[in-house]
């Protein structure tokens, strides 16, 4: 859902953590990551996942980014990217700044998305098209270096992703 902020809790982790998917259960894999840091269940049994690599110049922004899907090309239902900054955002303006440059960058096309607050830390919102026949919701947070965009395909059912964000 695009209705912004507060719905869940959610937090980033850091690329440099450790990452661990315990076993699926009912078809769906809770995935830990940054060392227990943050937990969040995915809406399959078997995600992709994926440590992006980085350009010269996100390195002097980004340390690291990793990303998690259910599905693939055009079936692709749910995403979780984990970006770790080379620095902490100073403020919560800051860090909104750096989630929305995030969100431009990576889903470009993206709507402005809506401020807020998640789970008690900067957050923002909205949809985008990813695909020319579908819509992604998404719902992204920032948690001191770290910061988490969580995304599904249909809007509607993001819920069904960030409902299952525990920051530990």
């Amino acid at each position: 859902s695009s209705a912004a902020t507060e719905s869940a809790p959610a937090s980033p982790t850091p690329g440099s953590g450790t990452v661990s998917a315990a076993p699926p259960s009912a078809g769906t894999t809770p995935v830990t990551a940054a060392d227990g840091a943050i937990s969040w269940t995915l809406p399959c049994a078997k995600p992709r996942t994926q440590t992006m690599d980085l350009n010269k110049r996100a390195k002097k922004v980004i340390k690291s980014m990793t990303g998690w899907a259910c599905g693939q090309g055009a079936g692709t239902t749910a995403g979780v990217f984990v970006v770790e900054l080379q620095k902490t955002p100073a403020t919560d303006d800051d860090a909104h700044r750096e989630l929305r440059g995030l969100v431009e960058q990576a889903l470009s096309g993206a709507e402005k998305p809506k401020h807020g607050t998640f789970q008690g830390h900067p957050g923002i919102s909205g949809q985008v098209k990813i695909r020319s026949d579908s819509a992604t919701g998404y719902q992204a947070v920032a948690v001191g270096p770290w910061l988490a965009v969580f995304a599904m395909t249909p809007p509607d059912d993001l819920s069904e992703l960030v409902d299952t964000v525990r920051v530990n």
